[in-house]
């Protein structure tokens, strides 16, 4: 899976370029620091304990034999539903011990998570804490997306190349997803320049259509009150642009009369003589 990861993160790099390719180095060479790290502390005896379950968690397991049983031809998914509401239903007496046995799993849960820690080299316990970082950023990530997935946010627009992907993947040379990426981009590489010009105009449809429907969006965003959804690249561009040209007429302005000072001054010392 990581050298998956990895050759197609080549790929893209040559299409991105070569600022693109220093800077995919550089991450990949921390995510196999990560990855080496985490084999480590999850390898054998030696790696981390595991959080114990809650008190919910513990009756679950206890009646999903008895569930199933009883629903052999229901889902899942309803099997959990019906649990779930088993244990609403309990009383604080009945769901005691399940949470008592929960508690003492926690207090030893701490305790081998100290004798843990205590075992650690600087450099294990900076790679833990970095693990653990990059793990509330992706589940912080993932959040952000669901949300606006479900306030309609539009679609990133696609570029030439995605496009030609899509429609080529299926029938593209290679078995595995690293040999269809490298046959795709070959292909994208010997593509007549009509061709590619095609994709490049259905890339800038697309373009515009985003453009268009994120205008849309953002004034939705506004009314409801979610401003922070709401880009700013677009005033602070305009307040830039004219910014600088405010600048550029100042400098002109200058230059303008810095030059007609010295036509003035060589004008003068032309007529001195004559004088």
């Amino acid at each position: 899976m990581i050298s998956l990861i990895s050759t197609g993160g080549n790929l893209l790099c040559r299409l991105l370029g070569p600022s693109t390719n220093t800077l995919f180095v550089r991450s990949s060479c921390v995510r196999a620091c990560l990855v080496h790290a985490a084999k480590s502390f999850s390898s054998g005896s030696d790696g981390p304990p595991k959080v114990p379950a809650t008190g919910y968690i513990r009756f679950v397991k206890q009646q999903q034999t008895v569930v199933a049983k009883q629903y052999p031809d229901v889902k899942y998914v309803e099997i959990t539903k019906k649990i779930a509401q088993q244990w609403h239903a309990l009383t604080p007496e009945q769901k005691l011990p399940f949470e008592q046995a929960a508690q003492a799993a926690r207090e030893q849960y701490k305790e081998e998570l100290k004798q843990f820690h205590a075992r650690l080299t600087p450099e294990q316990s900076k790679a833990l804490l970095e693990m653990k970082r990059q793990k509330r950023v992706r589940r912080k990530a993932i959040r952000m997306k669901r949300e606006l997935t479900m306030l309609g946010k539009p679609k990133r627009p696609r570029t030439a190349f995605n496009i030609f992907m899509s429609e080529h993947f299926v029938e593209a040379k290679g078995v595995t997803m690293q040999g269809k990426m490298k046959s795709l981009v070959d292909d994208w590489a010997k593509l007549d320049v009509s061709l590619k010009k095609t994709y490049k105009q259905l890339a800038e449809d697309d373009r515009v259509r985003y453009a268009h429907e994120m205008e849309s969006w953002e004034k939705y965003m506004a009314q409801i009150g979610r401003e922070d959804l709401v880009r700013r690249k677009g005033t602070l561009r305009k307040a830039v642009g004219a910014k600088g040209a405010a600048r550029g007429t100042k400098d002109k302005a200058v230059q303008t009369d810095a030059t007609s000072q010295n036509i003035t001054k060589s004008t003068a010392r032309l007529k001195k003589p004559e004088e």
